[in-house]
């Protein structure tokens, strides 16, 4: 069995962050080395939205397919991606597709009812993914663990149940399926994965939402021999790379954890003569500041030249609303300038947060900043993504995503903190993008809530009309259903049986209702046919 791992990237200037820095996407690379592991084939293939050919892509794999791992994040990756899965049900007939990731754990209803998709993973899928091309190899499907499949007949398998991987060093994590995306040669950074989850739950953020979704422990470490197995492979592979930075939502959640690594670090780096720079992602630095008095001295000592955090907003109101772990800005400039002592470089995140955002608040994020004299800003604006709870917060309040006022408030903020023009042009697009998103929801809850008005008043005509419109812009095979129904009322037998078709195609669960409506439709045409 044969499986090609599809990475879908939402923009160029995200592959080529990719290109340049060597990254890999995380998620699919452990897949990867859990199908090898159990003794499948696999490649991989980057989908860049609106410039990829899509054709040429499909032609340059090793071997046709017998499943395509499909990675999709947000919704906007979801809803670009969908002449990519047509095409690949075109060319490979007997091909599966399974997709994952956040936006398919968070929204796997709708997901499964694509028509060009055959199962959906939720939650972590390393055990998941290899279950089911084993069951694909055998051509019998059955209930799995953190996956809803299609069987034979389009009857939905749901799972009762989905689990995190329980201890994540059984998996290895493949890197190399990426080699011929990556330019590994030209590389002087390395990202290596220190851990799985985080302990906050901040209003923005899907973590809650996604560790809720599964059963067992959310965060979870790597075991440090295993890390320090990688760093010598690094060194060997990749002589280029002089610097390893350390991936996790918080390296200081286990200050325990946290020193032990320090500790083999510098033996590591004491025993070769070629020292690698680390640099660490935290949440929170104020625990590790009340630590240790020199901890700044100590980062020092391991080699960590940076370190990179997010502030988030320099309003105490705003973080206490945002559900941030606690820190004052005191703190905070404290904290950066025992590292600027040190000449330890410091990067800090920061959101607009358009829903509470102030004159005052704004003002206050930029006073913080500057006292803190880091060495690289990053500034964003607050999304609110679907199944957080700031989302519940923006839809109970009827709050819009960031309008072009809050982009020239944004803007202002990134010139006096001297923000990279790149970024600024990232974030307009990112407004851009966001706007049609919104857009586009307004849009289907409006004609969701019109088809529904016309369908229960009888009104045929103006049902197909608003249905028409919803079948553009949504995916869920149901509007085919009502839409084939409401034509039928309308006479317009042929277009309803197309309609039948597309939904019973999708696998909905509702097939027997809609198999009994095509026969009632066929025989009517039939019978119009005769006369």
């Amino acid at each position: 069995m044969h499986i090609c791992c599809a990475y879908v990237i939402d923009s160029k200037i995200e592959f080529d962050g990719f290109l340049k820095k060597g990254y890999v996407p995380i998620g699919l690379s452990y897949i990867s080395g859990a199908l090898k592991q159990a003794g499948y084939t696999t490649e991989a293939v980057c989908f860049v939205n609106k410039l990829a050919n899509i054709e040429k892509l499909l032609d340059s794999l090793e071997k046709e397919p017998d499943v395509f791992a499909v990675s999709l994040i947000t919704v906007f990756s979801y809803s670009q991606t969908q002449e990519l899965l047509e095409k690949i049900k075109q060319k490979f007939k007997n091909t599966k597709v399974i997709v994952g990731g956040t936006y398919v754990t968070l929204f796997p209803e709708s997901v499964i009812c694509n028509r060009n998709i055959d199962a959906v993973c939720i939650g972590e899928g390393e055990k998941a993914a290899v279950e089911y091309v084993r069951q694909v190899e055998k051509g019998k499907f059955e209930k799995t663990d953190n996956l809803w499949i299609k069987d034979a007949d389009g009857k939905i398998l749901k799972c009762d149940r989905s689990l995190f991987l329980e201890d994540i060093n059984t998996v290895p994590m493949d890197r190399q399926i990426w080699d011929k995306w990556f330019k590994y040669d030209n590389i002087t950074r390395y990202s290596v994965i220190l851990q799985r989850g985080c302990p906050h739950r901040c209003l923005y953020c899907a973590n809650h939402a996604i560790s809720e979704k599964s059963e067992g422990k959310y965060l979870r470490y790597r075991d440090i021999d295993s890390i320090m197995k990688e760093l010598e492979d690094i060194k060997i592979k990749f002589p280029s790379v002089d610097s390893i930075e350390f991936n996790a939502d918080n390296a200081f959640s286990d200050m325990d954890y946290f020193f032990r690594l320090c500790e083999k670090l510098k033996i590591f780096n004491s025993a070769n003569a070629k020292k690698f720079n680390f640099e660490i992602i935290v949440n929170s630095p104020t625990k590790f500041v009340a630590h240790e008095k020199n901890i700044a001295q100590y980062l020092k000592e391991v080699n960590i030249t940076k370190v990179s955090f997010s502030l988030e907003s320099g309003s105490l109101e705003i973080r206490k609303k945002l559900n941030r772990p606690y820190y004052t800005n005191e703190d905070i400039i404290a904290f950066c300038s025992m590292l600027n002592k040190e000449k330890i470089k410091t990067r800090i995140g920061t959101i607009y947060c358009y829903p509470f955002e102030t004159a005052k608040t704004y003002m206050e994020t930029i006073d913080c900043i500057r006292k803190c004299k880091p060495d690289s800003v990053h500034v964003t604006f607050l999304r609110s993504l679907p199944k957080t709870k700031l989302n519940e917060y923006m839809e109970h309040n009827e709050i819009p995503p960031a309008t072009l006022k809050d982009g020239f408030r944004w803007i202002m903020m990134a010139v006096y903190l001297k923000i990279n023009f790149s970024e600024i042009i990232a974030y307009v697009n990112d407004i851009r993008r966001d706007w049609f998103i919104y857009k586009n929801s307004q849009k289907i809850l409006k004609y969701k809530r019109l088809a529904k008005l016309y369908l229960d008043n009888s009104d045929f005509k103006k049902a197909v009309k608003f249905l028409n419109k919803l079948v553009k812009i949504d995916t869920s095979s149901w509007i085919y259903g009502d839409l084939a129904i409401a034509k039928m009322n309308t006479g317009d037998y042929e277009g309803a049986l197309k309609d039948f078709d597309n939904v019973l195609k999708s696998g909905i669960e509702a097939k027997g209702i809609y198999e009994q409506k095509r026969e009632e439709c066929l025989k009517i045409l039939g019978n119009k046919k005769r006369k």
